[in-house]
């Protein structure tokens, strides 16, 4: 908006403004796209050059400068910065026209479009409503986390990024707000987020054996209060979208409600991320603004014919409060794709790293001299194969896809806190089940807290797909199983009994992550999708059955 009101502004002082000649209109039907454009504003600029014929045309977001035969190709902001470097003379003059043949214009002529700018996803038209933003909504919008694309959904909020809080999904719901408009943290509304799912290029993000949260939080409480042990927590809440990059991303796919049963373990909806496997330029991107400084590199190689290999690396360092350095979020991220094509084969297979780190304390000035510190790292490693198979004979079986995850966590959590009992606490003295007499604290003491986590998942699914078409009629069959497995190998809760990080209302005990059992589950679907033409109108019919 500044560089245009920069332009216009100079356009008005130096230049003479002509209104471009109409065009007669040719006799023919109308379109929607002629009602659209005819709400346009449609601006047309003659200035005098020093030189010989160049012609200048304003295209959305760039101009296009045809000079002595060549085609140039500048920004809005290239062309005032030769504005005002004195390139185009101040004074101007209406080119003259001649008739029946090309007119030769010794000017430069500028033509300002000014169209409907429209940034949003773009909704399905299948059975299964379904949002889709590709990757030129994301140029446009410069997003620091998956959870900046959310405000492109219907009735998503315009807001700015906040990475003081984990950024878990609310899909169809509104979820709950503070007195000042600002998204709060409710364990009531905790099921929207944790019923999502997360596909990666065809594997889910699984939050199965995530355990790490300390006991000030109320993760097995219905109430929530407002603390940084809240407000970081994600057990039992789902993914946290600040750690995961878009620089990297193709395109995302927003089902709300049920997908294909080709997906389980889900309840609200599915976030579907397609991954960039094309070769593509030496990209860098670097955003710095008032609360986080972002760079991010990638790189896509075409080895040969068939083969591609991604490359992409990325940092974040973020505040909330700019004027406070005791809040920071970090986060960092690198991948490296491999992809290789034939005319009945595609290989795919990816290792994937991805680093969360949050530090928070309070400040001793104004708390009395009292330590409250909070600090949490996140660092996984995921190595995923995916193999599809379509056959170029025709036929009724169409495609066989083998997809397979392996993905390690390492999580640590520690917090250090200056307790002070008003009164007197009562503490246990034992991990064993039974009746054990408790202790009494009456002076203030330092504790110490650590929750060491590290979640093992492993995913494997087989699908093949057959397709038959009979006059109007269309047939889609899907069937397959897959298999997840998640297990916690972590040493769990680790502090001392005698000091814990509370004295009032302290349920909890030191606890092995790795006494808990594995999750495993093996699942089997079948699916049908048909559409019929009649006429001007179509029928689709999706109907499945999934079994765990």
């Amino acid at each position: 908006i500044s560089s245009f009101l920069l332009f216009f502004t100079y356009c008005k002082r130096h230049l003479t403004v002509f209104t471009a000649p109409k065009q007669p209109k040719k006799s023919r039907i109308a379109t929607n796209d002629d009602r659209q454009s005819s709400q346009n504003l449609h601006i047309t600029y003659f200035l005098r050059l020093k030189s010989p014929a160049s012609q200048i045309n304003f295209a959305p977001y760039t101009i296009e400068v045809k000079r002595m035969h060549k085609l140039i190709r500048l920004n809005i902001l290239a062309a005032l910065a030769l504005l005002a470097a004195g390139w185009l003379p101040a004074q101007s003059q209406k080119p003259e026209q001649k008739s029946g043949e090309e007119a030769r214009i010794d000017s430069i002529v500028m033509a300002a479009e000014l169209h409907e700018v429209v940034v949003t996803a773009k909704e399905s038209q299948g059975a299964v409503t379904a949002s889709r933003i590709d990757r030129s909504a994301m140029e446009f919008l410069q997003p620091t986390s998956l959870s900046d694309l959310m405000q492109l959904l219907p009735g998503g909020q315009q807001k700015d990024p906040d990475l003081s809080t984990a950024n878990t999904i609310g899909l169809r719901e509104t979820g709950t707000m503070d007195a000042q408009g600002n998204s709060s943290v409710n364990n009531n509304y905790a099921i929207s987020s944790l019923g999502t799912l997360f596909v990666v290029d065809g594997n889910p993000l699984s939050t199965d054996a995530n355990m790490q949260y300390t006991p000030l939080s109320s993760t097995q409480s219905a109430t929530t209060t407002s603390s940084t042990e809240n407000n970081l927590n994600t057990t039992n809440r789902g993914v946290d979208m600040r750690s995961i990059s878009t620089d990297d991303v193709e395109s995302v796919e927003v089902v709300r409600g049920i997908p294909s049963v080709e997906y389980g373990n889900l309840t609200s909806g599915m976030v579907k991320i397609n991954k960039i496997r094309r070769s593509t330029p030496f990209t860098a991107r670097f955003k710095a603004d008032g609360y986080s400084k972002l760079l991010s590199l990638g790189k896509g190689l075409k080895l040969s014919h068939t083969a591609l290999l991604n490359i992409d690396a990325g940092m974040l360092d973020a505040k909330p409060d700019p004027t406070n350095n005791l809040q920071k979020y970090r986060r960092g991220n690198g991948s490296l794709r491999l992809t290789l094509n034939t005319d009945a084969l595609r290989y795919s297979a990816a290792v994937d790293y991805t680093g969360s780190f949050d530090n928070s304390k309070s400040d001793p000035d104004i708390n009395y001299g009292r330590i409250d510190e909070y600090k949490s790292t996140y660092n996984k490693i995921a190595i995923t194969n995916n193999i599809s198979w379509r056959p170029t004979a025709k036929g009724l079986f169409k495609s066989f896809d083998i997809n397979t995850l392996i993905a390690q966590q390492f999580d640590r959590l520690t917090q250090r806190r200056l307790v002070a009992p008003q009164r007197y606490g009562i503490v246990p003295t034992t991990s064993e089940e039974g009746v054990h007499d408790a202790a009494l604290i009456f002076s203030e003491y330092e504790a110490s807290f650590l929750s060491d986590g590290k979640p093992f998942t492993a995913y494997a699914k087989a699908k093949a797909n057959f397709a038959l078409t009979t006059g109007a009629l269309t047939s889609n069959l899907l069937a397959g199983a897959d298999w997840n497995y998640a297990k916690n190998f972590g040493r769990g809760q680790v502090y001392d009994l005698s000091r814990p990080l509370s004295v009032s209302g302290w349920g909890s005990r030191p606890r092995k992550f790795s006494d808990i059992p594995a999750l495993s589950q093996v699942s089997a679907f079948i699916e049908y999708n048909g559409k019929a033409e009649l006429a001007s109108h179509r029928i689709e019919l999706q109907a499945g059955l999934r079994t765990n």
